[in-house]
């Protein structure tokens, strides 16, 4: 075990998704203004190399394609993923592509596993922030996980998107063609918007491999009775949207079992066998494993308590957001806040602000959540959105969401680099539309 005295106090970012890279990028715009640049070190930490853009990890997972090739998995990683160098300063922000093995808040430490070096990494601080963000949670159902593809890194999508092209490549040639059962089990927003976006995408891989489409069968499972978060009236345009679509709907199914050719629910205290050749899961992430074994309690289910400034309770050096901070919903003090990415977006900037304040010795500000705006595209040109008890529909929303995706690029990226980042997915997106 290698251990190196840092001669500078470390500010350590422990994630690169919207809230950790938000952080990353405050601090290295302001800490010289704040006269702290000399004595301290921003280091920003993942495992990933990448920053993905996990709002539309839905649209690179079923993005068409003529040919499966390493360029075209390039070019569909690119739609969605950034390098993280490019995102940050390097001469103010060091960027570490490693794993997180352990966190000691005793000794303020750190250990990290790296890819380049044969030792593990011990690392001290001054100021940690915890935005290590989310894991798919299987929730203990059988064979779930040995049986179902998920939808959380750009890795997953890129998985699906080509074992689709090859599941209908090694049968289109079967005479009679078999039947194709495509399932999305999970009715949050990423299910909806992964079974919605995939009809366009089996269309056009049943006209690329000859396959007849009236055999090929979308499901979506829910366990819950309504879909997104959209409560009733929301559900309810769903439904006439997927039945426009040829998209079965399952709700009140709760999940028991997963096999490689089939799904098992139980609907109406009956259990029933759905067939499926193809599953995807999206129905659940829980705290990050590691924030769950060294600060979660039964109470926070994992994540990590923290106060009024997005600092943990126990540990004021230690500050947390996004999936990893336990912070209950001014509106209803018994639930924690949705677990979202426009969230963990917001709690970035304003804590980028606030370590400055903790740094200097002034009083920290409080974090005062604005209500989620939920904006689903389910389909086509067409999408959902919910303000407060508000719903609207349409055409128009559809070109709004890609707005919020090029505001997204303009605040992370400098403005020719972030248009051009965004027509470039754009135009690879619109292929199913």
């Amino acid at each position: 075990m290698v251990s190196k005295k840092a001669t500078t106090k470390n500010i350590i970012i422990l994630g690169a998704g919207f809230g950790g890279l938000n952080v990353a990028q405050v601090l290295q715009k302001n800490l010289s203004q704040a006269a702290l640049a000399e004595s301290h070190k921003i280091i920003l930490i993942d495992k990933s190399p990448y920053h993905v853009y996990t709002a539309n990890l839905y649209e690179t997972a079923t993005a068409y394609a003529k040919k499966i090739t390493p360029d075209c998995q390039r070019i569909l990683k690119e739609s969605v993923a950034i390098p993280i160098t490019e995102l940050i300063d390097n001469k103010k922000v060091t960027f570490i592509n490693a794993e997180v093995l352990s966190i000691n808040p005793e000794k303020r430490e750190i250990e990290l596993k790296t890819h380049r070096q044969k030792t593990d990494k011990l690392l001290n601080y001054e100021v940690l922030i915890l935005a290590l963000g989310a894991a798919t949670n299987y929730f203990n159902i059988p064979d779930l996980k040995e049986n179902s593809l998920p939808l959380k890194t750009i890795e997953d999508a890129l998985k699906i998107n080509c074992g689709l092209n090859q599941h209908f490549l090694y049968n289109y040639k079967k005479t009679p063609p078999p039947k194709v059962a495509i399932t999305i089990m999970g009715g949050g927003a990423t299910g909806v918007e992964t079974a919605a976006e995939m009809r366009g995408f089996l269309n056009h891989l049943a006209k690329k491999y000859h396959y007849p489409k009236e055999k090929i069968k979308i499901k979506l499972i829910e366990a819950g009775q309504t879909l997104a978060g959209l409560g009733e009236k929301g559900t309810e345009i769903i439904k006439k949207r997927f039945k426009k679509l040829a998209i079965d709907i399952h709700l009140n199914s709760p999940i028991q079992e997963v096999t490689k050719n089939s799904i098992t629910i139980e609907s109406n205290h009956q259990k029933k066998v759905l067939p499926s050749n193809f599953a995807i899961w999206t129905g659940g992430v829980m705290v990050s494993p590691l924030v769950q074994r060294v600060f979660g309690t039964e109470k926070t289910r994992g994540a990590i308590e923290i106060n009024e400034h997005l600092q943990s309770i126990k540990y004021p050096e230690i500050f947390a957001i996004g999936d990893n901070a336990y912070f209950t919903d001014p509106k209803d003090i018994t639930k924690r806040l949705p677990l979202l990415a426009q969230i963990a977006f917001r709690q970035g900037r304003f804590l980028g602000k606030n370590i400055l304040n903790y740094l200097n010795k002034k009083p920290l500000k409080n974090y005062h959540p604005a209500s989620p705006i939920y904006l689903l595209p389910i389909g086509g040109r067409f999408a959902i959105m919910k303000i407060g008890n508000h719903l609207f529909k349409g055409r128009l929303l559809w070109y709004l969401r890609r707005l919020i995706d090029l505001r997204y690029s303009l605040l992370i990226l400098p403005f020719f680099k972030a248009l051009r980042k965004w027509l470039f997915s754009h135009k690879i997106f619109l292929k199913n539309d």
